[in-house]
């Protein structure tokens, strides 16, 4: 039965049935900027063209705003331009609740703002008006137990002239230097649950993911294997018994998911979307759906650089299925071409919805458009077939089998998208080139091959061996 089981699995969800739900929600003549999403409060803070900073109300069942615009709690009306500001207003979770702490404009100064709910609405403080310098691109803690919110933000004079420090939220505040947080390409990012920031920094030559320990300032390294990552995360997964897994981007270029042992994080398997149009990904956050783990990310053809917003770097948003066993990959964005920038996801209790904004910087165009996709993961549960593709098991894909270092195909004019997996459900190839390849450093065992036709709708298996 064990070998059966591996001829079944991994089965790509390639989505073929699933059509994009992509609709336009809010205000069309308003700006709904780098928007943060609080889950169990229901509640969305964003920024709009006039930099004011507002807090919107979620449908708990629809996810739709409550309101026409989403604009029902102003906290403040003088934020700094995302261009100054690096990012929009976040949310910060602590034994005080949930509190806005954004980027605040004060004159030419950049502060640390802070909103908290006074019962009726949302009173604001300025957490750095005794302080010289600027400050900015605040981030808050996710720690609901912890007495008070943690910040952590940029200081200096400019975007590409500052160093990292950390904070207790408060008035004033009290400056820590976050180590390596300066060599960060993503910025440091807070663990959820924890009073520690993910960050990374150079190893000859390679950049690594740390994290840092806010109660005893050391730092550990989490990953040592080849490829420049930036922008992890570290979240628990139902599906994996409760462990923790860690998810970074690697050289802009794929994911690499990691399992945490008692002897660190081991690498489960890198991840790439089998279209080869796409060739960069950024924005990937994890979620979690009925027992499900998933990713959201941003996946473009060409490598987005923050500040270079325009329509001619189009980004389509997709989510992915960390099941190894029956992998997901699928658009859930419109096939309009356009930037699709910082998805967001809320779960209802009958289906998960991410979110995204269009920001065209073309002239100044307003506004900048907020969109709502459907995922579908709770009309079409991952329990069912391979949605509508039909399956061809032991097709004869390719050869010689047995094999040694080399694989022909059979038919080379299957315009088709091949992946290769090891026994235990790594993928070692993907693409479409897959007699160019050299797979003599490849154990030996059992593979499974999988081929997918966009032109013939059918995913075709086959089973190869390696002496």
């Amino acid at each position: 039965m064990r070998v059966l089981f591996f001829w079944l699995s991994p089965l790509l969800l390639f989505g073929q049935s699933f059509k994009p739900n992509d609709v336009r929600i809010g205000d069309t003549t308003a700006s709904y900027l780098d928007f943060e999403i609080w889950q169990s409060g229901h509640r969305l803070c964003f920024q709009d063209e006039n930099n004011r900073g507002y807090v919107a109300l979620l449908d708990s069942l629809t996810g739709n705003l409550r309101s026409a615009s989403g604009k029902d709690f102003l906290f403040d009306n003088a934020l700094a331009p995302i261009t100054n500001s690096i990012n929009g207003p976040e949310w910060g979770f602590s034994q005080m609740g949930a509190e806005v702490v954004y980027t605040k404009q004060v004159g030419n100064a950049r502060h640390i703002g802070k909103a908290t709910w006074n019962g009726s609405g949302y009173s604001n403080v300025d957490l750095s008006a005794n302080l010289a310098g600027n400050r900015f691109a605040v981030i808050g803690s996710k720690d609901w137990a912890d007495p008070q919110a943690r910040l952590v933000y940029a200081k200096g004079n400019s975007i590409i002239n500052f160093e990292i420090n950390w904070s207790v939220a408060n008035s004033p505040l009290v400056e820590n230097v976050v180590p390596y947080g300066q060599n960060s390409s993503s910025g440091p990012r807070w663990i959820d649950g924890e009073q520690a920031l993910l960050t990374n920094d150079l190893v000859a030559g390679t950049a690594q993911i740390f994290r840092y320990d806010l109660k005893t300032a050391k730092t550990a390294q989490l990953t040592f294997d080849a490829g420049n990552k930036i922008d992890a995360f570290l979240f628990s997964a139902p599906d994996y018994g409760g462990d923790r897994l860690l998810f970074c981007t690697v050289n802009d270029t794929l994911l690499r998911l990691y399992r945490e042992t008692p002897t660190g994080f081991n690498k489960v398997y890198d991840i790439k979307i089998p279209d080869p149009s796409y060739g960069y990904y950024f924005s990937a956050e994890p979620f979690v759906f009925k027992g499900k783990s998933y990713l959201f990310v941003c996946a473009a053809q060409q490598k987005f650089i923050p500040g270079s917003q325009n329509n001619s770097k189009p980004a389509d948003v997709w989510i992915v299925g960390l099941d190894t066993k029956r992998p997901l990959f699928r658009k859930i964005s419109d096939n309009r071409v356009a930037l699709r920038l910082d998805p967001e996801v809320f779960v209802t209790p009958t289906e998960a919805y991410v979110y995204y904004y269009e920001y065209k910087q073309n002239g100044n165009v307003h506004p900048v458009a907020l969109h709502k996709c459907n995922t579908g993961l709770g009309s079409s549960p991952l329990l069912t077939a391979v949605d509508d593709a039909p399956v061809q098991v032991n097709a004869a894909l390719a050869y010689p089998n047995p094999f040694v270092d080399h694989l022909e195909l059979r038919d080379a004019q299957i315009d088709a998208v091949y992946q290769l997996f090891d026994a235990m459900e790594r993928r070692v190839f993907a693409g479409k080139n897959l007699a160019q390849q050299n797979f003599a450093s490849l154990p030996g065992g059992f593979y499974f091959l999988h081929a997918y036709s966009a032109a013939t709708n059918t995913l075709f298996t086959q089973k190869l061996f390696k002496p």
